[in-house]
């Protein structure tokens, strides 16, 4: 898989800024509608002009989305001024050395004295644009003496008062250890009374079970199963667009801080934020703290005024290891002894671990809870309180021994899944709601495009609350959920009476729950329930998945060293809608006919990067390669290199170089997850009905030669 770069300690100048530097860029030709708002992004004006993405450029551990200038590189742009307007701005050197001026000039004249960067931190500028209002003006801007990163430059109204949208996101918090969901400890008054403003949802759940998955949803509105961030090597794909994005092409700011390293801008999660701040992720694993964060986003609203801005606070403190602040942890135990167990849990922990970790986490809860509502307060006191829209809620919760494991990641019961979801819209409307109905990860995003007015297309979720605070009838069932990292795959979906959760990595287990009668889980039914109950949720499970996984699957597996795998496929029908998963450079796919290709897939050792304890590791594996076809007759498959041909969801292996397929012998069910074998092999698996098959693509062979697969 080709990875998308990561970005180190030095300012870096991207792919946009060496092309830039051989162009001047000149919106005139193209130049965008005026705006409709006293608050324009010019990044979002140039994206939508130049039909070109930003770069980011990095200071430290500050990532800024920027329009790149090369030395003496000179970047046009039509600007729209509302009056009283002022253009802000930040500026670092994109070279990484000291030296580079900004000029800025509107035809002849030149606005203020040029602007010097700097390598080591960003700057910040204000111009005057007043002169210019009620214009639509050509703003110029030219890098002298080195390259520029020009970020995240707005055009704001001076008074304009825009919505604040806060989003916090409390990592690894689920929801029965809060007392505004019914915990007895008192570890939340900050978001009890943030509860008496806005809505609680009594009944919501993530769609999956660690951070960087249940955050591709948050960011997305699309379930874990379709946007695929699942593994711990997996990026977010530029082709979901991300709440950062609609937000800001609607006029606001987007500024994120967050300490959880699952969450970074190499994993493709800074997309339309114009500033992602890594707050020391790399040292969560000792102790994150929420009040830095917090510190650094009422700066950030202070420096802002009441421009429009949406915040994204992704606070850490809850995760493992359990090591709250003693005075947080004293003033609501009554006593703590920081070398008391329970810092740490093992599936081997004594009930007095257990215990000990439960009021640690207790303690790191209401340490989350003390600094929230210092922000509170003080977004209050700033004046923005009431008019903002908050939203707070959990990534996925915490296992300690319920089901026999720890943490969280590798199951799908309920104390992972359950989490915390409170909305206070703006004005307080609806304020003091309880929504007792199903609600999901996946409908976040929706609601709070509907709130601030903004569009709500291609999203899977739903609008859960009016703009008037009132509850949408309804309810998010069916509820899906996945988790595929560390070996272990799981599936599991529920309607308002069910729960049904189905493990094939690394053991096969199935467990039916009575959400009604066992809303803890503490009896699986799986042998007992009658068909007529269980048979439904299957169908759903397999409908849900075979909506994109129907077809033929072949994948090449590597081994220990390089190898190259010729494999020719055959079909009585054309081979239709054609996916390539994993597939390289090197990897070619050559079209015989509509229904014969050959496919060459080059298979070495591939270094891949991977979250390990806080730390980006990379991690050394045997290369997969994947084509899927959505055909429903035979195939014939022809492998040369002597490896073996594993069929269907048995594995069953097949001797020889070649073998004609049936449906029926490569039957694999809609929740196989295939695992190469250590040696070089090729695995054939067919999911789906025969009936099911989709139409031939009669554009096949077009769209393999414009991605450069076909010879």
């Amino acid at each position: 898989m080709l990875m998308p770069r990561a970005f180190g300690p030095q300012v870096v100048i991207g792919l946009l800024g060496v092309v830039a530097a051989l162009l001047t860029f000149n919106a005139c030709d193209r130049a965008p509608s005026p705006p409709d708002t006293a608050h324009r992004s010019l990044l979002a004006t140039f994206v939508a002009s130049q039909h070109e993405r930003t770069e980011r450029c990095t200071v430290g551990d500050d990532s800024r989305e920027s329009l790149v200038l090369a030395p003496d590189q000179e970047m046009a742009l039509t600007v729209s001024v509302p009056a009283a307007a002022r253009l802000r701005y930040a500026l670092a050197a994109a070279d990484g050395t000291p030296g580079g001026m900004l000029q800025l000039r509107v035809d002849d004249d030149v606005l203020g004295e040029p602007a010097p960067t700097t390598p080591d931190r960003w700057t910040a500028y204000e111009v005057d644009l007043s002169r210019f209002a009620g214009h639509t003006i050509v703003l110029r801007a030219k890098a002298t003496s080195g390259g520029a990163c020009w970020a995240h430059p707005v055009v704001a109204a001076r008074g304009y008062a825009g919505p604040l949208v806060v989003v916090v996101l409390l990592d690894t918090v689920r929801a029965d250890r809060l007392a505004v969901y019914g915990h007895t400890r008192p570890n939340t008054p900050n978001l009890d009374a943030l509860a008496t403003d806005g809505i609680v949802f009594d009944d919501a759940t993530s769609d999956a079970s660690w951070t960087r998955a249940s955050v591709a949803t948050l960011f997305t509105g699309q379930s874990a199963l379709t946007h695929g961030v699942l593994s711990r090597d997996a990026h977010l794909e530029p082709r979901w667009p991300t709440l950062a994005e609609r937000l800001r092409a609607g006029g606001f700011t987007t500024i994120a801080f967050s300490t959880n390293p699952n969450v970074l801008p190499f994993w493709g999660f800074a997309r339309g934020f114009d500033r992602f701040v890594d707050v020391g992720a790399e040292s969560w694993i000792h102790n994150s703290d929420a009040a830095v964060v917090v510190d650094a986003a009422l700066a950030t609203i202070d420096a802002s005024g009441t421009e429009p801005m949406l915040l994204y606070l992704h606070l850490n403190d809850a995760h493992a290891p359990y090591d709250p602040p003693p005075f947080e942890a004293t003033a609501l135990l009554g006593h703590y002894d920081p070398a008391s167990p329970g810092r740490v849990l093992t599936p081997r922990a004594s009930a007095a671990e257990v215990q000990g970790a439960l009021d640690r986490y207790d303690a790191e809860i209401a340490y989350l809870d003390a600094q929230l509502g210092r922000f509170f307060t003080d977004v209050r006191r700033r004046g923005r309180y009431d008019e903002a829209m908050i939203v707070v809620v959990g990534d996925h919760g915490e296992e300690f021994l319920e089901h026999g494991g720890v943490y969280h990641g590798h199951t799908l019961f309920r104390e992972v899944l359950d989490i915390p979801l409170l909305i206070k819209l703006p004005g307080n409307r609806g304020a003091g709601t309880r929504v007792a109905t199903g609600a999901t990860m996946q409908d976040v995003l929706p609601t709070v495009l509907a709130a601030i007015d903004l569009p709500r297309d291609a999203l899977s979720g739903r609008m859960l609350v009016t703009k008037a605070g009132q509850p949408v009838e309804g309810s998010s069932f069916p509820r899906f959920a996945v988790t595929d990292m560390d070996h272990v795959t799981a599936y599991g979906v529920e309607n308002d009476a069910f729960t049904l959760i189905m493990q094939t990595r690394p053991k096969p287990g199935t467990w039916v729950f009575d959400r009604r009668s066992d809303p803890h889980q503490r009896t699986n039914v799986a042998a007992t329930t009658a068909p007529q109950i269980v048979t439904p949720l299957h169908q759903l499970l397999d409908e849900r998945l075979l909506a994109a996984r129907a077809g033929w699957h072949v994948r090449a597996c590597g081994g220990t060293g390089p190898s190259v795998a010729t494999i020719r496929l055959a079909s009585s029908t054309p081979l239709a809608r054609m996916e390539r998963i994993d597939l390289e450079q090197d990897d070619a796919v050559a079209v015989a006919s509509e229904s014969a290709l050959t496919w060459t897939s080059s298979l070495p050792q591939q270094t891949r990067i991977e979250e390990r304890f806080g730390k980006l590791l990379p991690v050394t594996k045997p290369d997969r390669d994947e084509l899927v076809f959505g055909n429903a007759g035979p195939l014939t498959v022809g492998y040369e290199g002597g490896a073996t041909i594993f069929v269907g969801g048995s594995a069953r292996p097949v001797p020889g170089g070649t073998a004609t397929i049936s449906v029926t012998d490569a039957h694999a069910p809609a929740v196989f997850a295939p695992s190469c074998p250590p040696e070089p092999s090729l695995l054939v698996w067919h999911m789906g009905s025969p009936s099911a098959a989709p139409a031939a693509d009669p554009d096949l062979e077009r769209r393999l030669r414009a991605i450069g697969y076909l010879q």
